[in-house]
């Protein structure tokens, strides 16, 4: 469409030509390069996918999403499922009642959800299995650190070729966090701690006999979000450092 553009444009004079051509460069500019792992609230990091949440605590209907994405660091074929890593942070010493999920006795088992069902309003963002994937919690952990929770979970399709290519953004998982036990009778305390959520780790599970593909936050900054941050803050100081561990490394800090 840009050298029909420049090339019909140069039929009518060179100031124009050069125009069309600076146009042409513009838009071919490409963006800044997105990290291997992206995490951000209501939608992909590519589609304004936004790093702060902020909820007043004062309603137990609605809910809250966290849309994990990632780049590929070369074309892949023979892509079958997603393993994933998320770090739950809160800024007390132990992890709030608001925030205890999944496990037998916790005081908001089923407030949150896992999906592999691409937000409607994605655009940027591609979902890499075309709607086939399953997703599930294998999962939600505290400890062993004070005031941290690990949710770990996978996504799978059959084995098939789908073609995967490098700098786009892929659409990995969606977390759905409703607000239901914040208010009332048997509400669920300190929703209004602040909580840093990082996305620590995407192993891209691939077909045997080919090895997995691990991807880690490069730009971390495009790998967490906050949740009721303090004014002024920008930073996550509440998670288990970056570093590039293997998938059984990853699993075994929280066993």
């Amino acid at each position: 469409m840009l050298d029909h553009l420049a090339r019909h444009t140069l039929l009518r004079g060179p100031a124009r030509a050069a125009s069309a051509l600076a146009l042409a460069v513009m838009l071919a500019t490409p963006a800044r390069a997105l990290s291997p792992v992206n995490l951000r609230w209501d939608a992909c990091l590519g589609d304004g996918g936004v790093s702060n949440k902020s909820f007043a605590c004062d309603t137990n209907i609605g809910f809250n999403t966290l849309v994990g994405s990632w780049v590929a660091p070369m074309d892949l074929f023979d892509l079958v499922g997603n393993d994933i890593a998320v770090d739950f942070g809160a800024y007390m010493p132990v992890m709030p009642a608001w925030w205890e999920f999944k496990n037998a006795g916790a005081c908001r088992q089923n407030s949150l959800s896992f999906s592999a069902v691409i937000p409607l309003t994605a655009a940027n963002c591609v979902d890499w299995a075309s709607g086939q994937a399953t997703a599930l919690v294998t999962s939600y952990t505290l400890g062993p650190i004070p005031g941290i929770a690990r949710l770990l979970a996978t996504t799978t399709i059959p084995p098939s070729l789908i073609e995967i290519f490098t700098g786009q953004e892929y659409f990995s998982f969606s977390i759905r966090i409703n607000n239901l036990k914040t208010v009332g009778a048997g509400a669920c305390g300190a929703c209004d701690v602040p909580i840093c959520i990082i996305l620590k780790a995407i192993d891209l599970k691939r077909m045997p006999p080919a090895y997995e593909v691990p991807l880690r936050p490069a730009n971390v900054a495009d790998a967490f979000v906050l949740w009721q941050p303090a004014p002024g803050q920008t930073m996550c100081a509440r998670s288990v450092p970056v570093q590039n561990r293997t998938w059984g490394e990853v699993k075994s800090l929280y066993r």
